[in-house]
């Protein structure tokens, strides 16, 4: 307490105002940019992800989650690949193509069986054609020389047809086999793709008469060709169940030994 000197008044002191550091705002810890409440507390996140993230085979690639091998993780993490059912089709493609295989042996013999075949040669190209887009993108994973879209582009692509769609089978297989039995693809992709190239030129027919030279062309119009058309059919149903088994069991994550 002071005194004016002139006239005598108490004057107040006045106290030197105090000023504070504000407090420091927590980071939310999922949202860095939003200021975190109060009671909020910190969330653990593993570094490798969700467990569970991504199909089978696919490995932890540090913090980016999992991914399959040799992925750029600068991009992030990949999406969890989808299952594409292979195993609905599986059933029907072998009846059909069991059924194609007995009607090819009857071709010669009853003009129906020939009538039939070509019916039903129809009806499993659209269904193998499905079957093939979901095999495709299961193996997404694998090596392929073609990318998606060639499993059906490839039938339609003049001369290229006589190979882009036995190079998509093997390596759709290649990529669900097991390590060590690529051969169990191998072998029936290799005989179905003979057979039906073998079936074309086979169903040439010449006639030579007198004075005229005749050339026709139909697939199935004679023995060979027929019998061609046959192992061709049963070797392609060898190889829908020997590749929708594989997929089946890597997407169980069951390794064949």
């Amino acid at each position: 307490m002071s005194t004016c000197r002139s006239c005598g008044v108490a004057l107040a002191r006045q106290s030197t105002p105090v000023y504070q550091t504000p407090p420091v705002a927590q980071v939310s810890p999922v949202m860095p940019n939003m200021p975190a409440m109060p009671d909020m507390a910190p969330v653990e996140q593993s570094p490798y992800g969700a467990p569970g993230y991504g199909p089978p085979g696919y490995e932890p690639q540090g913090p980016q989650g999992y991914a399959p091998p040799g992925y750029p993780t600068a991009y992030g993490p990949p999406m969890p690949q989808r299952w594409y059912d292979v195993s609905g089709l599986r059933l029907v493609l072998i009846v059909l193509l069991g059924v194609e295989t007995v009607l090819a042996l009857l071709m010669m013999v009853s003009p129906l069986a020939n009538l039939g075949f070509f019916l039903l040669f129809i009806a499993t190209a659209v269904v193998l054609v499905i079957w093939l887009y979901r095999a495709r993108r299961n193996a997404a994973a694998g090596k392929h020389q073609f990318g998606p879209g060639w499993e059906i582009g490839g039938w339609f692509i003049p001369f290229a047809a006589w190979y882009i769609p036995v190079r998509v089978v093997l390596d759709i297989g290649w990529a669900g086999a097991p390590a060590g039995r690529r051969a169990t693809v191998t072998v029936p992709v290799a005989v179905w793709w003979a057979a039906w190239v073998l079936a074309v030129p086979t169903g040439f027919q010449q006639t030579i008469t007198e004075t005229s030279f005749y050339v026709s062309f139909d697939l199935g119009s004679t023995w060979a060709s027929a019998a061609c058309l046959a192992v061709a059919a049963a070797a392609l149903a060898f190889v829908v169940h020997r590749i929708t088994v594989d997929q089946e069991r890597a997407a169980a994550g069951i390794v064949q030994r």
